[in-house]
């Protein structure tokens, strides 16, 4: 596809003989079936609402010239309209109720099918059912975004009638990762079943190896690209930044430029036709073009001022046939058995050649996915990310221990304090002091993310109003192991916040009061001696201590000459203060109430939780290390997440560059 995470070979695969011998029996049967069940047509009816597409599909690597490489392959899709797909009235195979040959849903009992819960899902439980229905919903929120903006109400533009998906089936219950997905978005000019359908939006759906998804929403005739850009045999062009990680041997920077060839008619069309052979069946093409940024590195720049050329991809169709009844499917499964089949395998061998091969590619980490809403530069495109990574056990223990954290800390301290995801699917989590209201809310725009304020401000010593509310927006449920696993909350904000950016804070100074215990809130800053900062530490602490004395401290005696080249990050590391106790391993503390979570506290279960989680997460992290050599995989240099310490030393002196540095990064 054309945002393949890695690119696969351009290897035409010889049919498999068993499996082409069992589809030619299924053909005989079919055959059979349909002289006594009579031909399905669509002859004197409406145009077909469904087909079957062979296509081609290309990719060219440009960048860096001496890694030059191309590849083309053969793939199988369906061009179907979802109204008529979720209906059923594009259902293939003996009686529509039953469908073996294609349907909608039920993959495992279908040679072919289209799962709703592979589009457009994010994996919440109050999430609308069909395909149709989520992407309604995703233009409709990117039509209140856009009205909010100028103020006029929303309902100015119509409901969406119908799209055409462009997609690949899953095949005998066999669902690939699907890189690719378009959909060709019509709405119509008026209320009436003859009323004329128009070319509203393309949407994007793109799929990693990962599991996650991103939407990239581009509407006809805005923010296209001018006339004397587009290329000939392309109907519509957009230029805009890049936002979803894909492919490993790519950071996320740089612009893509989508062009297309529209279908040749709506989904829905009322007009009738005499024959199939009077009408152009649709043969949607979509390319996909990279660049680098623009010499000057500014995104708020022209789109015309991007770089140089990186990548191209191209989708185009060969021969499309309209679903009118087993035989069509059975026969170009015959011809291409396997392709469905391919997409994973094929993504490894190419990255195999890029990464081992000539062009010796080295891989960029998979970054967190970006705030909702948030853009680079002046130049926007709907959309953002719709499905995200899950949390593992050890996240959701430290999810857990942070958020009973919470629940104690803000009657404590009296600061409220609101938890918001980037994932829309986890949400907003708000913590209130007993008796704390909420009564305003405010959407920053800026940051992409919702602040909730609560009466939150008190006066200071000084008279001036100080805020009493914490926001902490995050990317991913690293924030969370982050808290656990680093020894103070300076620590953490050094790590998470101002290095990888896995989270955001609205107020540094309270993010340390709450995250500390109360005799330890206030640091001075000074360098303790190794004995003070080791006396009376808990073993936990110690624990939390090792990888950032393993990667930012040097054991070995260096001469005069050699101490001057040392950065001065590797000679001091990071000199912020370490408590003794963690903030997290006595959760229970001050509590009065009996309760059996304080029995369990008092006897130190959860600390020996904890010691079991943090180990586990750091012989994981050890043992990634290993494998990465053991497999002779080379990371871009200042990737590697065993040296996350030594990066965030940099950072705390100044000699490396942060999330916050304007430099695209990990983030």
């Amino acid at each position: 596809m054309p945002f393949t995470s890695n690119p696969f070979a351009s290897i035409d695969t010889p049919p498999n003989l068993g499996i082409s011998i069992a589809l030619l029996a299924i053909v005989a049967f079919t055959f059979m079936s349909t002289l006594y069940h009579g031909k399905r047509t669509q002859d004197g009816a409406k145009q077909p609402q469904g087909y079957i597409l062979h296509a081609s599909v290309t990719h060219g690597r440009y960048l860096p010239v001496e890694s030059k490489h191309a590849f083309t392959y053969p793939a199988l899709y369906k061009l179907v309209s979802l109204g008529a797909l979720e209906s059923g009235s594009l259902n293939v195979g003996f009686r529509s109720s039953w469908a073996w040959a294609f349907g909608y849903g039920n993959p495992k009992r279908r040679i072919t099918s289209i799962n709703p819960g592979g589009y457009l899902s994010s994996g919440r439980e109050a999430e609308k059912g069909t395909i149709l229905d989520r992407l309604d919903e995703i233009l409709r929120r990117e039509l209140r975004e856009s009205l909010s903006s100028t103020g006029f109400e929303e309902g100015l533009e119509p409901l969406v009638d119908d799209a055409w998906m462009l997609t690949m089936p899953s095949f005998l219950g066999w669902e690939g990762i699907n890189p690719l997905t378009v959909y060709f978005v019509y709405s119509r000019r008026g209320v009436q079943p003859e009323d004329e359908a128009l070319f509203r939006y393309v949407v994007l759906e793109i799929h990693n190896t990962f599991g996650e998804s991103h939407v990239y929403v581009l509407k006809v005739g805005e923010g296209e690209d001018a006339v004397e850009s587009k290329d000939r045999g392309y109907d519509h062009q957009w230029t805009f930044p890049r936002q979803f990680h894909v492919s490993p041997f790519n950071d996320r920077s740089g612009y893509y430029t989508i062009s297309i060839r529209r279908p040749t008619h709506p989904p829905s069309s009322p007009n009738a036709i005499s024959s199939l052979d009077s009408i152009e069946f649709p043969k949607p093409t979509v390319r996909v073009q990279l660049y680098t940024d623009s010499a000057t590195g500014d995104r708020n720049a022209n789109p015309n001022a991007r770089g140089d050329l990186k990548l191209t991809a191209i989708l185009r169709p060969t021969a499309a046939y309209p679903l009118s009844g087993p035989g069509v499917i059975l026969k170009s499964l015959i011809k291409m058995p396997l392709d469905l089949f391919l997409t994973m395998p094929r993504i490894l061998y190419q990255a195999w050649i890029l990464h081992y091969g000539g062009p010796k590619l080295d891989v960029y980490l998979r970054p967190e996915m970006r705030w909702p809403g948030l853009w680079q530069g002046s130049i926007r495109t709907g959309g953002g990310g719709v499905k995200w990574l899950g949390e593992g056990l050890s996240e959701k223990y430290a999810k857990w221990r942070v958020e009973r954290f919470l629940q104690r800390r803000v009657n404590e301290t009296g600061i409220s304090v609101t938890l918001v995801a980037a994932n829309p699917a986890v949400g907003t989590r708000l913590f209130l002091p007993e008796g704390g209201q909420v009564n305003k809310h405010q959407k920053n725009e800026e940051d992409g993310w919702t602040w909730i304020d609560d009466r939150s401000r008190e006066r200071g010593a000084n008279g001036e109003k100080e805020e009493r509310h914490l926001r902490i927006g995050y990317l991913s449920a690293k924030l969370f192991t982050t808290l656990l696993n680093t020894p103070s909350a300076e620590h953490a904000l050094l790590l998470g916040c101002d290095t990888e950016g896995w989270f955001q804070v609205s107020s540094r100074h309270l993010f340390i009061n709450v995250f500390s215990r109360d005799q330890e809130a206030v640091y001075d800053g000074t360098t303790l001696s190794a004995k003070a900062q080791d006396a009376g530490r808990s073993t936990l602490q110690k624990l939390r201590m090792r990888p950032l004395l393993s990667q930012v401290s040097s054991s070995t005696p260096l001469s005069g000459a050699e101490e001057k080249l040392v950065p001065h990050s590797r000679k001091h590391g990071v000199p912020i203060p370490v408590p003794p106790r963690h903030y997290l391993d006595r959760l229970a503390s001050g509590e009065t109430n009996f309760s059996w979570f304080g029995v369990l506290d008092y006897l130190y279960i959860f600390e020996a939780a904890n010691f079991i989680v943090i180990s586990a997460q750091f012989k994981l992290d050890a043992l990634e290390r290993k494998v990465f050599g053991l497999v002779r995989a080379r990371l871009v240099r200042g990737q590697e997440p065993w040296m996350a310490w030594e990066k965030a030393a940099r950072v705390y002196w100044g000699e490396g560059l942060g999330v916050n540095s304007g430099v695209v990064g990990s983030v």
